[in-house]
């Protein structure tokens, strides 16, 4: 019965693990390639976020991805053309 009990609650835990860690991991891509300053696998990764996300119904990885791709898409270009000025 105990066995039985820890099966069913295991295989309802896991599935919730495996998500976190895969987000964790997304972020974590986002992460390094901020470091290493490169915008175009920053953007893709937190593409990737966000498409999961919405998915998922995981609104607040799609909030936070969302919110950080506008900053790679027009800084770039507003400081190109300043530069161009």
């Amino acid at each position: 019965m105990k066995k039985g009990v820890f099966t069913i609650l295991l295989s309802m835990l896991l599935p919730m693990t495996m998500l976190a860690q895969s987000y964790s991991s997304l972020w974590k891509s986002v992460d390094v390639a901020d470091t290493k300053d490169l915008q175009q696998d920053k953007l893709k990764a937190l593409t990737k976020i966000a498409k999961k996300a919405e998915a998922e119904k995981e609104y607040g990885h799609l909030f936070k991805a969302l919110l950080l791709q506008p900053r790679l898409v027009f800084l770039p270009t507003l400081c190109s053309q300043r530069l161009k000025d």
